[in-house]
C-alpha cells in the first residue's frame, strides 16, 4: 500500500508557523522601536496588537495563496511574505483606530483621525525597510518548512527504481 504525500501541510505547520509569525512580529517590532519609533513600547498592549495584526493577515493569505493553490516555490513564498507583511501593517493600524475611536471622540476627533490615517498611509516609509524584508524572510522560511513537512516519507523513497 503506497501512502502518497499529503496535498495540505499537516496540522503542525499550522503551529509552527503561528510561532514563527509571532517570532518575526515581536523581532519587526523590536526592530521598529530600537531605530525608527522609540515610544512604541511605551503602551503595554501594542506587542499584543502587532501579533494579533499579524496572525489575521497571515492565516487566510497563506492559506489562500500557499496552500490551496499549491503554489510551493521559494518566490512565491517571499512574495506573499512581502504582501501578507504590508497588509499586517494596514490591519495593525485599524485596530489601532478601532481602539482609540472612543477616546478621540470629542474636539479633536477629525484631528485624530486625519493623523492616523496619515500615517496609516505613510508609515510603512518609515518602518516598511525593516518589516518588509522580514516578511518576505518569513515567507521562505515558512515555505521551507511547508516543503519540507509535506514530503514523501523516507521509507517510501528508498525502494524506489531508477528508470
Amino acid at each position: 500500500m503506497k501512502i502518497y504525500p499529503p496535498s495540505y501541510p499537516p496540522r503542525l505547520f499550522w503551529v509552527f508557523g503561528s510561532l514563527f509569525v509571532v517570532i518575526m512580529a515581536e523581532l519587526c517590532l523590536v526592530l521598529a522601536h530600537l531605530l525608527v519609533f522609540p515610544v512604541l513600547l511605551e503602551n503595554m498592549f501594542f506587542p499584543v496588537i502587532v501579533v494579533l495584526a499579524a496572525l489575521i493577515a497571515w492565516a487566510p493569505m497563506w492559506w489562500a495563496g500557499m496552500v490551496r493553490s499549491a503554489h510551493r516555490t521559494i518566490w512565491e513564498g517571499l512574495l506573499f511574505g512581502v504582501l501578507i507583511s504590508f497588509l499586517a501593517y494596514r490591519i495593525l493600524f485599524l485596530i489601532v483606530v478601532i481602539s482609540v475611536l472612543p477616546s478621540a471622540i470629542g474636539k479633536h476627533f477629525i484631528d485624530e483621525m486625519v493623523f492616523m490615517a496619515l500615517i496609516m498611509c505613510t508609515g510603512i516609509l518609515w518602518t516598511g525597510w525593516i518589516t518588509l524584508p522580514l516578511g518576505g524572510l518569513a515567507g521562505i522560511l515558512l515555505t521551507l518548512l511547508q516543503k519540507w513537512l509535506m514530503r514523501e516519507p523516507i521509507w517510501q523513497s528508498r525502494g524506489k527504481e531508477k528508470r
